[in-house]
């Protein structure tokens, strides 16, 4: 309880169940020996959030494999927007990524993402912009804190340049000169497992990625064996879903994921019967085009030969015209 109120301080009441509750709840012996599928799987965002919410040791050391930083460079994990436990995370303007002060400097969005939205990449810098954009009017802008955004994400995000873990920064077109370290992001494509550096292994990225792809309790066990925080973390897992409140949470998200799933479903639908529209009405349009041009060089031609003929008529005209005249010449000699 007390390592919870100095680790990770919230700004706002939590009841109905509390941290306290879910961080105090006695470990059954049968964790140890429990097996079979997961309830939920880490991927779950709510899962997520709320077992690293509760359990600021795993935090620690999942951001310590995030941000290669080693646990005496973080010193403080504010959580700064604590879950509200009850109806609110039905709600739909409900978030449930972590957004975290790091030791009272940097903020850090972590965020878990499975569905694959048409907008994800405009969100994502959407969200970091604004974690920036953090000075109070009149503050002065060296005090802005750096902004880090990381993607956990159970998707391709770009199937044409796959990565397990990548960062991008602000940089120059031609010389890549950083233009400043302090606006960051990250992603994890989960996906990529088996592109993972030598780096990332060393950081063990690789096994936090597994354990939150992990279905069943013996992978969790396995992952367990291999990294004591990744065991810590389990224990909370195991903890908070032996809570009904917690399951029906995590149930939601599910059947919200599903209706976002259909939701963008639709709206692809919508765009490619948009795209196939405007292409119908562009093809229509360059067959008028297509029909006018020809239209156009018709008459043009339809032009050159009537002012040809023209000029024919007026060369005739100037011939009957000499001729007459000539007639003419030759008829008063006569008569003289």
């Amino acid at each position: 309880m007390n390592n919870i109120k100095n680790n990770i301080k919230s700004n706002t009441q939590i009841n109905n169940p509390t941290l306290a509750e879910l961080q105090a709840a006695p470990l059954s012996d049968e964790f140890y020996t429990t097996s079979g599928p997961l309830a939920y799987t880490m991927t779950n965002d709510a899962l997520f959030h709320i077992v690293f919410e509760a359990n600021p040791t795993a935090l620690k050391a999942l951001l310590c494999s995030l941000l290669r930083l080693s646990p005496k460079d973080i010193t403080s994990i504010e959580v700064t927007n604590p879950i509200r436990f009850g109806d609110s995370v039905y709600a739909k303007s409900f978030v449930l990524d972590l957004r975290l002060l790091l030791n009272e400097h940097t903020i850090v969005n972590l965020e878990m993402q499975v569905e694959k939205l048409s907008f994800w990449k405009e969100r994502s810098i959407g969200y970091l912009c604004r974690s920036f954009d953090n000075l109070n009017r009149g503050d002065s802008y060296i005090n802005t804190k750096p902004a880090i955004h990381i993607g956990i994400l159970d998707f391709e995000l770009f199937p044409e340049h796959p990565e397990f873990y990548a960062t991008y920064h602000l940089s120059n077109d031609i010389t890549h000169q950083k233009y400043s370290d302090n606006f960051r992001l990250s992603v994890v494509q989960l996906r990529h497992l088996e592109l993972a550096t030598e780096e990332d292994r060393l950081w063990q990225l690789d096994l936090w990625a597994k354990f939150f792809k992990a279905t069943t309790w013996e992978e969790i066990h396995m992952l367990a064996q291999k990294n004591p925080y990744i065991a810590n973390a389990a224990q909370t897992v195991y903890r908070v879903t032996e809570d009904e409140r917690i399951r029906q949470m995590c149930e939601a998200r599910e059947e919200g994921e599903k209706t976002q799933r259909t939701i963008e479903l639709l709206h692809q639908m919508e765009l490619q019967q948009a795209k196939e529209e405007l292409q119908k009405t562009t093809d229509e349009l360059q067959k008028k085009r297509n029909e006018l041009q020809q239209t156009t060089s018709e008459l043009q031609q339809t032009t050159s030969e009537l002012q040809q003929t023209t000029s024919e008529l007026q060369q005739k005209d100037a011939q009957l015209a000499a001729a007459l005249a000539r007639i003419a010449e030759l008829e008063r000699k006569n008569a003289v």
